[in-house]
């Protein structure tokens, strides 16, 4: 999980699929107390690895799964990050985007942003 804060979103993923093991991607910031907050039985299927959403992926993994690590940067920022990825892209590994994408404010009336 690249943007995967303490991890939550890994843990449900391994709870459905008990042959995952997953590495969560985030600032080092984000894993402080982390240990503490995931559930027992997860901690041998988890992993945490400090990680520059701008810096060049070296991790090599079956699937990225970004979770709402786009969801305040610009395109241009966007086009950046999926650009780190390619470096350690494997052949038909996945790509996963989890957040939600919204219009600029001007593009819309203020009543159907909300």
């Amino acid at each position: 999980l690249v943007g995967g804060g303490a991890g939550h979103m890994s843990v449900e993923i391994m709870r459905r699929f008990p042959n995952i093991y997953t590495t969560v991607q985030d600032m080092e910031n984000m894993f402080e107390g982390a240990d503490a907050r995931i559930s027992a039985g997860f901690e041998k299927r988890l992993k945490y690895m400090v990680h520059n959403l701008f810096a060049s992926q070296l991790f090599k993994a079956d699937v990225y799964f970004y979770d709402w690590a786009f969801f305040n940067w610009s395109s241009k920022h966007c086009a950046l990050i999926i650009k780190a990825l390619i470096p350690a892209l494997k052949p038909r590994a996945g790509i996963i985007v989890n957040g939600t994408c919204m219009l600029d404010p001007s593009n819309i009336s203020h009543w159907r942003e909300k």
